[in-house]
C-alpha cells in the first residue's frame, strides 16, 4: 500500500506543475474559447490517470519521482529529488536529519510515516466516493416521481426532459441514460434556452467527463491545487456550454438566456455536487460571457491550438535521467556520485538499466563501489569461524568485537580467536554482506565439528534468520512444524569467482512468515550444503523477502 501511495503522491506533484501551467494559460487566454481551455483539463486527466510517460528532453516536470520507494524504506539518510537543485539543497538536509534511523532501529522513521499517511489517504478518498454515491442515491429518491416534459416532443430519447416537483434548478443525471430534469413551474420561455444549454452539456458528454473529475479529485483529495483545478473545470465546462448553446443567439436572445440562467441560478452555489446542474457556478461571469460574445478571431484558435501541443509536448512527458544526480543506486542503497569514480557511475548506470533476473547473473562489482557498500576492505571483513574445534565448543562474533578476533564460549569462559586463522580449517569464507543498513548483529556459533551457524537481522526483510554452512554432512534444519507452499517456491542463480553456476532454492511458508533459502557447493575436497531460515516480523503484504536470496549470492559471489 505504501507504493502504491508513493506512486500517487509523484503522479500528484508531476501533475501540480501542468495544472499550474495551464492555470497561468487560462489566465493569459481569456478571451479563448471555452471548448479548447477544456481541452487543456482533459490533458490535466491523462497526466492524473496514467502512471507512465515517455521521456523527453523538452519536459518541463522537474521530477517525475520526487520521493522514491527505495529512499523512504531503506535510505540511512532519506531525501527527495525535486529536479530543483535549490530545494533540494534546501529541504534534503532537513529531513535527512529528521527521518534519519537511529542505529539499531529496524525500520525507517520515514517509512512508518508513509506507510500512516498511506492509510489516511485510503480513507480520504473512501469518503470522497462515499459522499459522491450518496449524493447520486439522494438524487435518484427525489426524480422518481418525475413526468416527462411533453410539450417539447422533439427532444425525447435518451436525454428527454423531465419535470419534478422536488428539485429547484435544471441539472443532467446518468450516465449511459442521460435525463435533463427541470422544476415544476417554470416559466415556458424560459425552456428552450435551458434545453439547450443542457442539451450542449450532453452532446459534449460533460455528463461523463465530471463524475471522471469527481473520480480524480477522490484520489488526490490531499493536493489543493487538483481541488482548485476541478474548481475551474466545472466552470469552464458551463462556459463552454453557454458559448455553444447561446452563440447563434442575436442580442436579444442571448439577454432572454442571461435571464433564464438568472433566474434558474442557485441558492447556495457549490462546484462540487454530483449532477451538472444549470446556473451551478460563476453566473455573473456566465451573464458578462454571453452578453459580451464575440466569434473568435481565427488567429486566436490558432495560438490556442498552438498552446495545446505545446503543454502535450512539455507537461505530458517525463524528463530524461539527468546525468548530474548527486545520488546513484546500487541495489537497495544509495550512493554519492561524488565518491564513486566515472568508470563506476558508468557500471552502475549499466547494471540499474538490466533486469532483475539479468543483475542476479553479475558477479562482480567494481572496487571502489565494493568498499563503499561494505563488502570488502582486506581480510579484517572476511567472516569466518573454526569447524575444528572440539565438539561443545561454541565460537560467537557479535558488533561488539574487532573484525579480526571472536569469543569462544566454553564451560562459562570467555576467550579469543584470531578469526582469519579459524578460516582456513573450515575451508571456505562464510562471508555475508557487511553493510550496517542491512546486515547487523551477527553471532558464529559451532554446534558441530562440520557445522557452523551464524544468527542475524536482515534490516531490509525485518527478518530474524540463521545461517546454516555443513561440510560433507546433511543439513538438519529443524523445522517439524514448517510446511512451504509449493506455489510460492522460486530459484534464484548465482556465480562464484570461477565462475561456477549455483542455484538457490527459495521457499516460503503458507502463511508468508518463514522463508527458506537452500544450496549446496562444492570445492573439489569437499561439498558444503547451506541454508538460510528467515522468521519475517513485517505484515505479509509489506514483506520483501529479496533480501535473503540476496544474501545467498553475495556469498556465493565471494566463494572461489
Amino acid at each position: 500500500m505504501d507504493r502504491i501511495f508513493l506512486k500517487v503522491l509523484n503522479m500528484s506533484i508531476a501533475a501540480g506543475w501542468l495544472i499550474l501551467a495551464v492555470i497561468v494559460v487560462r489566465l493569459l487566454l481569456g478571451k479563448a474559447p471555452r471548448r479548447m481551455i477544456c481541452v487543456l483539463w482533459a490533458v490535466v486527466a491523462v497526466r492524473l490517470l496514467c502512471p507512465f510517460f515517455p521521456e523527453s528532453a523538452f519536459s518541463l516536470i522537474p521530477s517525475s519521482e520526487t520521493i522514491r520507494a527505495e529512499v523512504v524504506r531503506y535510505a540511512s539518510e532519506p531525501f527527495i529529488d525535486s529536479g530543483i537543485p535549490g530545494l533540494n539543497e534546501a529541504v534534503n538536509p532537513i529531513i535527512g536529519e529528521r527521518f534519519a534511523p537511529e542505529p539499531g532501529a529496524s525500520v525507517n522513521p520515514l517509512y512508518i510515516w508513509t506507510a500512516v499517511a498511506g492509510m489516511v489517504w485510503i480513507a480520504g478518498a473512501a469518503l470522497m466516493m462515499v459522499y459522491a454515491l450518496a449524493c447520486s442515491l439522494r438524487l435518484h429518491a427525489a426524480v422518481r416521481e418525475a413526468v416527462p416534459l411533453e410539450i417539447h416532443a422533439g427532444t425525447r430519447g435518451a436525454a428527454s426532459p423531465k419535470m419534478c416537483d422536488m428539485v429547484t434548478s435544471p441539472f443532467i443525471l446518468g450516465i449511459i441514460r442521460p435525463h435533463i430534469y427541470l422544476p415544476s413551474g417554470m416559466q415556458e420561455e424560459q425552456i428552450p434556452y435551458i434545453l439547450a444549454h443542457e442539451q450542449a452539456h450532453i452532446k459534449r458528454l460533460d455528463h461523463c467527463a465530471k463524475p471522471l473529475g469527481w473520480l480524480l479529485l477522490s484520489v488526490y483529495w490531499f493536493h489543493p491545487l487538483v481541488w482548485a483545478a476541478y474548481a475551474l473545470f466545472c466552470r469552464d465546462l458551463e462556459l463552454a456550454c453557454d458559448e455553444k448553446a447561446a452563440g447563434s443567439l442575436d442580442l436579444n436572445g442571448r439577454k432572454a438566456y442571461a435571464h433564464a440562467l438568472l433566474a434558474c441560478s442557485l441558492q447556495r452555489k457549490t462546484v462540487f455536487s454530483y449532477p451538472l446542474a444549470f446556473g451551478e457556478v460563476g453566473v455573473r461571469e456566465r451573464v458578462n460571457s454571453i452578453l459580451q460574445y464575440r466569434k473568435p478571431a481565427g488567429w486566436l484558435v490558432a495560438a490556442v491550438v498552438l498552446v495545446c501541443v505545446a503543454v502535450v509536448v512539455f507537461f505530458l512527458t517525463d524528463p530524461k535521467e539527468r546525468a548530474d544526480d548527486s545520488k546513484i543506486r546500487y541495489m537497495d542503497q544509495w550512493y554519492s556520485r561524488d565518491t564513486l569514480s566515472a568508470e563506476t557511475i558508468e557500471w552502475l548506470e549499466w547494471y540499474n538499466s538490466l533486469s532483475e533476473e539479468e543483475q542476479l547473473a553479475v558477479s562482480s562489482i567494481p572496487h571502489d563501489l565494493y568498499d563503499l557498500a561494505g563488502y570488502g576492505g582486506g581480510p579484517g571483513m572476511v567472516e569466518t569461524v573454526d569447524a575444528e574445534a572440539d565438539l561443545g565448543v561454541e565460537a560467537v562474533r557479535t558488533e561488539d568485537e574487532s573484525d579480526d578476533t571472536a569469543r569462544t564460549k566454553e564451560a562459562g569462559e570467555e576467550t579469543t580467536v584470531d578469526i582469519r586463522e579459524l578460516s582456513d580449517d573450515f575451508g571456505i569464507a562464510l562471508q555475508l554482506p557487511d553493510n550496517e543498513n542491512w546486515i547487523r548483529d551477527r553471532e558464529y556459533r559451532q554446534p558441530a565439528e562440520n557445522t557452523v551457524e551464524v544468527y542475524y537481522w536482515d534490516m531490509i526483510a525485518e527478518a530474524d534468520c540463521r545461517l546454516t554452512a555443513v561440510r560433507d554432512g546433511e543439513l538438519n534444519l529443524n523445522e517439524p512444524d514448517t510446511v512451504y507452499d509449493a506455489a510460492l517456491e522460486e530459484t534464484w542463480m548465482g556465480s562464484t569467482v570461477s565462475g561456477q553456476i549455483v542455484y538457490v532454492k527459495v521457499q516460503r511458508s503458507g502463511d508468508g512468515k518463514k522463508v527458506l533459502a537452500t544450496w549446496e557447493y562444492s570445492s573439489g575436497q569437499h561439498q558444503y550444503q547451506f541454508a538460510i531460515q528467515a522468521e519475517v516480523q513485517l505484515p505479509v503484504e509489506n514483506a520483501d523477502i529479496s533480501p535473503v536470496p540476496k544474501t545467498a549470492l553475495t556469498m556465493i559471489g565471494y566463494m572461489e
